[in-house]
């Protein structure tokens, strides 16, 4: 299990209060689950929340929504690029979150490019799942740092689904990365499948196709990787925020 897992559990070892939920809300296993979903993908809007299919209407998800928020274990942001909040972990959920999580929430920053990113993979996970695959997983839960041959390399993959019985780890860019910085990526998944008997494959998701191109620049030896914009895959990102 990653150090980085979220636990349905308070730290301290005692059981959660379904009755009160500590703050006389009743918690369910729902709502667990929802805390558990927004922490490690870091936000969530509320049409995402709908279609991860956690609540069958806007009424219903509304209502529970906002009864999260006014408790304390969601909090609100005010998005200017979407007609919807955004939500993210809120205080009262912090006993719920495993140490490691705690203090990766407690170090997040609001900024824009983060928040267009975390929404854009989201978007790229429910694409996915649509299309048939399953499994999917978490960055927080995929964060290596290894040494091959005395080299250090670092993989921080966006989220990774299965198809039958290969993962695949995904990538998401904004176009904000430098080029060296995408192929030190790569490097890093190279030589996981040179040193692994594990098979995988790599998509990137880019904006455009000459991003894509200008990213697969470059051997990929033996990594099995594909390509895809957000338009190929049917995602219509958030206008830009500045």
């Amino acid at each position: 299990k990653s150090s980085s897992e979220i636990h349905l559990h308070p730290t301290s070892g005692e059981k959660p209060n379904h009755g009160t939920g500590g703050l006389g809300l009743k918690l369910t296993a729902r709502d667990l689950e929802l805390i558990r979903d927004v922490a490690l993908s870091h936000v969530l809007s509320r049409d995402q929340v709908i279609r991860i299919g956690y609540f069958t209407s806007i009424s219903r998800a509304n209502r529970r929504l906002t009864a999260l928020t006014e408790e304390g274990y969601l909090r609100i942001y005010d998005s200017p690029f979407a007609g919807q909040r955004l939500y993210w972990i809120g205080r009262q959920s912090l006993p719920y979150l495993s140490v490691d999580v705690q203090k990766l929430v407690g170090g997040r920053v609001g900024s824009p490019r983060f928040l267009r990113h975390s929404l854009a993979v989201t978007e790229v996970r429910l694409a996915l799942l649509a299309q048939g695959a399953t499994a999917w997983r978490y960055e927080s839960e995929l964060w290596r740092k290894f040494k091959v041959q005395g080299v250090n390399y670092e993989v921080r993959p966006d989220g990774s689904v299965r198809n039958g019985q290969i993962s695949t780890f995904i990538e998401v860019d904004m176009g904000n990365v430098s080029q060296s910085k995408f192929e030190a990526k790569i490097d890093a998944y190279k030589a996981i499948q040179k040193g692994s008997s594990v098979k995988f494959n790599l998509l990137i998701v880019a904006p455009t196709k000459a991003r894509l191109n200008k990213l697969s620049k470059g051997e990929a030896g033996a990594l099995d990787i594909s390509s895809s914009t957000f338009d190929e895959l049917g995602i219509t990102l958030p206008g830009a925020w500045s």
